[in-house]
C-alpha cells in the first residue's frame, strides 16, 4: 500500500507539472496571438517584410502613434518609388491627414510639404471641389511668398477663369496722387514700375480747365510721370492702377 500510495504521489505530481507546462505554453501563444493583433516588432517587419499594424477601437485613440520626446520626428515614412506617409478616410467629417501645431508662433505649420527642384511642396487635386482650400478667422486664408519667381499662379485654358475675387481685391500696385494747380504734369514714386509696365490713371477731381490725361512717362525703377494735355487750373487728385504684361 504504501509502494502504490508513493507511486501515484510521484504521477499526481508529474501530471501536476506536465500541466503547468501546458498551462504557460497556452499563456505564452495566447500573448503572442494578442502581440500579433497588435503591433509587430520592427525586428519581425524587417525579417519578414510585414507592415507595422496597429489597431484600436477607441476613437479617441490613434491607431499607430510615434512620440518623440527631444524634439525628433514622430513618425517618419520612406519609400523607394511609392507614397512615403498616406492618409485616407472615408467620412465628410474627417481628413485622410490632418496636421496639428499648437505652437502659436508666426513661423508654426500644422502641416508643411517640400519639394526638391522643380517639384512641388504641397499638391492638391479635386475632381469637382477644391484643389487646395485655406481658411482664417482673422488672419490670411491662403498666403503664397518666392523670393525670385512667382508667388501665386493661376491659369485655366478653356475655364471660366483664371482668379475669380468675390469681394474687396487690394493691389499693391495700385495708389494715388495729385497734380498741383497750374501744372501740367507729376511725377508719382514707385520703384515697382518696368520699362513694359502698363500704367492706367484716372483723375478724380476737377481741374477746372477741361485738362485730361495726355501721356504716362515711364521711368523704370523709380515711378512714373503723369502729363495732362494743358495746365491744371486747380489741384487735381488722381489714382493709378500699375500691371504688368503675362510672360
Amino acid at each position: 500500500m504504501a509502494t502504490e500510495r508513493a507511486t501515484k504521489t510521484e504521477g499526481e505530481a508529474l501530471e501536476e507539472r506536465t500541466g503547468r507546462r501546458r498551462l504557460f505554453a497556452l499563456g505564452a501563444a495566447g500573448l503572442g496571438v494578442i502581440a500579433g493583433l497588435g503591433l509587430r516588432s520592427n525586428t519581425a517587419a524587417a525579417a519578414h517584410g510585414s507592415p507595422v499594424l496597429g489597431v484600436s477601437s477607441d476613437p479617441a485613440e490613434a491607431g499607430v502613434r510615434g512620440d518623440h520626446h527631444t524634439g525628433g520626428v514622430g513618425v517618419h515614412g520612406t519609400s523607394g518609388s511609392g507614397d512615403g506617409v498616406r492618409g485616407e478616410a472615408a467620412s465628410s467629417l474627417h481628413a485622410g491627414v490632418t496636421g496639428i501645431n499648437s505652437d502659436p508662433g508666426f513661423n508654426a505649420a500644422g502641416v508643411r510639404g517640400f519639394g526638391a527642384g522643380n517639384g512641388m511642396g504641397v499638391d492638391g487635386q479635386s475632381v469637382d471641389g477644391s484643389g487646395v482650400s485655406g481658411s482664417s478667422h482673422n488672419g490670411i486664408g491662403v498666403s503664397a511668398g518666392s523670393l525670385n519667381g512667382i508667388a501665386f499662379e493661376a491659369f485655366a485654358p478653356a475655364g471660366i477663369a483664371a482668379i475669380r475675387v468675390g469681394g474687396k481685391a487690394r493691389f499693391s500696385t495700385v495708389g494715388g496722387g495729385s497734380i498741383p494747380a497750374k501744372a501740367s504734369s507729376a511725377f508719382v514714386t514707385h520703384l515697382s514700375v518696368t520699362a513694359s509696365s502698363h500704367v492706367t490713371v484716372a483723375l478724380t477731381s476737377d481741374p477746372g480747365s477741361g485738362a485730361v490725361v495726355q501721356w504716362i512717362e515711364r521711368a523704370p525703377g523709380s515711378g512714373f510721370t503723369v502729363h495732362l494735355d494743358r495746365r491744371a487750373r486747380d489741384g487735381t487728385s488722381f489714382s493709378f492702377f500699375i500691371v504688368e504684361p503675362f510672360v
